[in-house]
């Protein structure tokens, strides 16, 4: 397991000590206000292309010998607890994982085709973290950021809580390097909506933890394509075990 160690920065992100992260910021088109990009952005996502985007796979198992090993550490368990939200006219605890639960949207380079992934709204001292896979965030040599956008509460093209979008990515340096799928992990910090609003503010966020040792009951929320084609989230409930796509997992 990996020894674990509470970093703070600016993000409130949360990472193991010996993990390198490598960051970029989300830079808008020229001369166009975050507010002006939001819309622009909106305009794109129409309902057809929201129900049309591709999910991004990753099911291709990979050798022992081909992925480098995370480096064992001392088993400290680290824990962060989820936040309800602030601003009263946010969901009720019992939809909480709904609203914090969505889909990353982004489009190609030509804009010809469109993807899609899940996140979630995970605690930060700065209210805008969710994390996703790092293979949703970064292509084979760039950050992807072209008309990215999160939904959370995203159901059969719909937004209920409407779109945000990026400002910051953090992916681990290992996923960059190698696609060392032990590392496919990112964290996004988003910019606050049009009414100034942190997204934690409006709908509070999800626990994170560390390091916790196999065999524990898990609780997972998305949305995979095979089950009505990603539109709704779901969820699975299950004990964790070793992983069949990463080492020391």
């Amino acid at each position: 397991m990996v020894l674990i160690v509470l970093l703070t920065s600016s993000y409130g992100s949360t990472l193991p000590l010996n993990v390198k992260v490598s960051s970029a910021d989300i830079q808008l088109p020229a001369s166009m206000s975050v507010a002006q990009h939001l819309r622009t952005v909106s305009d794109y996502w129409t309902t057809e292309k929201l129900l049309n985007a591709e999910a991004v796979w990753t099911t291709n198992r990979v050798s022992n010998e081909t992925l480098k090993k995370i480096p064992d550490g001392d088993d400290l368990v680290v824990s962060i607890d989820g936040k309800l939200p602030l601003v009263k006219q946010t969901p009720s605890f019992s939809g909480r994982m709904t609203a914090t639960t969505g889909r990353v949207f982004w489009s190609s380079p030509d804009n010809t085709r469109q993807y899609s992934c899940s996140a979630s709204i995970v605690p930060s001292s700065s209210l805008d973290l969710i994390v996703t896979a790092a293979h949703c965030m970064y292509d084979y040599s760039f950050f992807i950021n072209q008309n990215w956008i999160f939904i959370p509460g995203y159901k059969q093209g719909q937004a209920p809580h409407g779109i945000w979008l990026a400002r910051r990515t953090m992916i681990l340096t290992g996923w960059i390097q190698s696609k060392n799928y032990n590392y496919d992990v990112a964290f996004v910090a988003l910019s606050t909506n049009l009414n100034n609003q942190h997204i934690e503010q409006v709908l509070g966020s999800q626990g994170i933890g560390f390091n916790y040792p196999r065999q524990e009951m898990t609780y997972s929320f998305g949305y995979p394509v095979n089950l009505q084609q990603g539109q709704v989230v779901q969820y699975c409930a299950a004990k964790t075990s070793r992983s069949t796509y990463t080492t020391n997992n």
